[in-house]
């Protein structure tokens, strides 16, 4: 049996959730609980992170054969939050994110495969700026009756023209920014 569904743009990273457990009865006013998070770090200090506004675009999934089903995300970029105004303000800024120009980054979750157990893989065709590259990131079902998945995905924020290249300078920002993700359906 394949489900779709189809919302209106604007969303995150809590498809493979539903690409995972193949759940596409959510109603497009109730909210997807789960969190989006991310780490950015330099030689001193560590900022954790969250994308606040995210939401469900489009849903296509078989329970039966999740390698054929896919769902699309967007993430309101602007509503990054790492718990420092003026930080989240420069992320927001030109020499980041540029939130202004491209207010939303958009994620397709594709092609699931199964690994050990609960564990899958999957493609992530990432879209943020004028960039789009597909990533492979995994996930996990944590529990099948409260619909819950985790996951993570690494990006190189250079390939997408997130700010400047890691250098010696100790301040400078690592390439690698891991992303995560939760999510409850139920």
């Amino acid at each position: 049996m394949s489900v779709e569904v189809r919302r209106p743009r604007a969303c995150g990273f809590s498809l493979c959730l539903l690409l995972t457990l193949g759940v596409a009865s959510v109603a497009w006013a109730d909210a997807v609980p789960g969190r989006i998070g991310f780490v950015g770090k330099n030689a001193i200090a560590k900022a954790n992170g969250t994308f606040r506004s995210w939401k469900l675009v489009e849903v296509s999934v078989d329970p039966a054969n999740l390698a054929t089903g896919s769902v699309e995300v967007e993430i309101d970029v602007a509503s990054l939050d790492t718990d420092n105004q003026r930080r989240d303000d420069h992320l927001r800024s030109a020499d980041f994110f540029e939130v202004e120009r491209w207010p939303t980054a958009r994620i397709r979750v594709h092609s699931a495969s199964p690994l050990e157990g609960a564990h899958y893989e999957a493609k992530f065709d990432v879209e943020i700026r004028d960039a789009k590259r597909t990533l492979v990131g995994t996930f996990e079902v944590i529990d099948r009756e409260r619909l819950e998945v985790r996951g993570q995905v690494t990006l190189d924020r250079m390939a997408f023209g997130i700010g400047e290249p890691e250098t010696w300078n100790p301040l400078s920002i690592t390439e690698a920014i891991p992303i995560t993700f939760e999510a409850k359906l139920r």
